[in-house]
């Protein structure tokens, strides 16, 4: 989506280190998105264990559902706090470029 709305990158006009540190920050943002998308199936894997009046009983139905939902949403919120820890990076790489120029 990214590069239909905003066009590819100038890495030529970027240094070795600051485009090592925007292919972190992208493969953090892939980990964040796959790890989401794979708890999100497994939620809806266990929504026949949920019930608005009956306790959740998911983790005695759906136990391996449970485990994998709770790995994968693991992986998403330390991929999100690692993307964002590299897009500060990435920002701060950004506005020493035009400091510089």
């Amino acid at each position: 989506m990214k590069l239909v709305f905003l066009g590819r990158e100038q890495l030529e006009l970027r240094s070795g280190g600051t485009v090592w540190t925007l292919r972190i920050h992208e493969l953090c943002v892939l980990a964040m998105l796959v790890g989401g998308g794979k708890a999100g199936w497994c939620a809806y894997q266990m929504r026949p264990s949920r019930n608005v009046t009956q306790e959740a009983t998911a983790i005695d139905a759906f136990p391996e559902v449970v485990i994998w939902h709770r790995r994968a949403g693991w992986s998403a919120v330390i991929g999100a706090g690692l993307a964002f820890l590299a897009a500060c990076l990435v920002l701060i790489g950004m506005y020493q470029r035009l400091a510089f120029d």
